[in-house]
């Protein structure tokens, strides 16, 4: 469907779930730090990183390569940066980011920047650790399939996150601790004797 469609976030978000499964096929024990590391410096980093990009133009280089949807979503994450600046530390509130139209409409379609733009430096933080803690509960001394199952899961749902959907969603936040519950029950299993 994604080829159908010309949708661009689930082939994206497939072909990071892929390497993620690699790193940590690979490398059971550094590979699931590493991408610990990743996914907190990515939410701890992202408003310094956009606002990065956007000052060296890359938006402008990038615009006639990209469709209407990508092109809306750098308007929501430029307009996201700006309102990020302007309260850092404390954000704006809990699904804030609905009152920010019409420079965004719903949420910023950024998980990070929608995390720092409604909850600040500290939702950066708690989010962090979060997504670290989950990661880094992967490393194994063995390569165990169902822990790199469990990276490509965690990394789609991130990339997802990353450029789609708004982080309050219940039925995101439903899909990611059903996903969670799965690979738990999967890391957990016993090999059954015949």
């Amino acid at each position: 469907p994604a080829l159908v469609f010309g949708y661009d976030a689930p082939l994206l978000a497939l072909a990071c779930a892929l390497l993620a499964a690699g790193l940590v096929s690979f490398f059971p024990f550094m590979g699931p730090r590493l991408l610990a590391g990743l996914s907190a410096g990515g939410f701890l980093l992202a408003p310094v990183l956009a606002k990065g990009a956007f000052a060296l133009g890359l938006d402008e280089r990038l615009s006639p390569l990209l469709s209407e949807s990508w092109l809306q979503r750098l308007g929501y994450w430029s307009k996201a940066v700006e309102w990020i600046w302007a309260r850092p530390l404390p954000g704006w509130g809990l699904d804030a980011s609905r009152a920010f139209g019409p420079g965004i409409q719903l949420h910023p379609h950024n998980a990070p920047l929608q995390i720092w733009m409604e909850l600040g430096l500290i939702g950066a933080v708690a989010a962090a650790i979060v997504w670290a803690s989950i990661f880094s509960g992967l490393s194994r001394p063995v390569r165990t399939p169902a822990a790199a199952a469990a990276a490509a899961a965690a990394t789609a749902y991130l990339v997802f996150g990353a450029v789609s959907f708004g982080v309050w969603q219940p039925w995101w936040l439903a899909l990611g601790a059903l996903s969670a519950l799965a690979c738990i029950l999967v890391l957990r299993a016993r090999p059954i004797d015949v």
